[in-house]
């Protein structure tokens, strides 16, 4: 029996994992909030994520997507991908904006601790 029609008979007896694309937590471990921060950002700067309108197709490194797996705990590729552009979608400026600040302060500056 393929992966499909074992996720298929699983769906029919009730048995399926939840629909989210990621495994069931272990014992003691954290949900990966780095996905989640995400889509908190993202909603919250008014993206609407619960429309499904797009599609991406491309080739990537298999080695990069295990690891990307194993790392997220996401086993879904959409939910992959998802994770991934939520992540780049959201993602602050503050690393620029340090950057940018580079010999802004004088270079007698005490900061006084």
């Amino acid at each position: 029996m393929d992966m499909k029609s074992q996720r298929r008979a699983r769906s029919a007896a009730g048995t399926a994992a939840p629909g989210d694309g990621r495994r069931p937590l272990r014992a003691g471990s954290t949900p990966s909030s780095g996905a989640e921060r995400a889509k908190a950002t993202a909603q919250a700067a008014g993206l609407a994520l619960d429309k499904k309108d797009g599609r991406i197709g491309g080739r990537v490194n298999s080695a990069l997507v295990r690891r990307a797996k194993r790392k997220s705990g996401i086993t879904s590729d959409s939910a992959l991908i998802e994770a991934g552009l939520l992540s780049l979608a959201s993602e602050d400026d503050f690393g620029r904006w340090l950057t940018a600040q580079v010999g802004r302060l004088e270079e007698d500056f005490d900061i006084g601790l």
